[in-house]
């Protein structure tokens, strides 16, 4: 499985977003994100959500907020995906 800093490059350079997925999560919150992830689901959901979802909540009961508390999937401010060579 790839780490969020690999999948965020590869979307980045994709599609030329200005961020990817783990950085957007980020913006959201780890809180707001696992409420609204836990309140959507359904019985049908994907292999490997409920880790996901599993994951998340560890990651806010370690203190990982996102960028309301500088610590998250990556570490604010000056997350590494505004690096000049994030990208390379």
């Amino acid at each position: 499985m790839a780490d969020p800093q690999t999948i965020d490059k590869t979307w980045m350079i994709a599609t030329g977003a200005p961020r990817g997925a783990f950085a957007i999560m980020d913006e959201i919150g780890l809180p707001s994100l696992h409420t609204i992830l836990s309140n959507g689901r359904t019985d049908d959901v994907p292999d490997g959500f409920d880790a996901g979802l599993d994951k998340i909540q560890q990651m806010v009961d370690e203190g990982y907020k996102g960028q309301e508390n500088g610590k998250g999937f990556y570490n604010y401010p000056n997350p590494a995906y505004e690096s000049k060579d994030f990208l390379k």
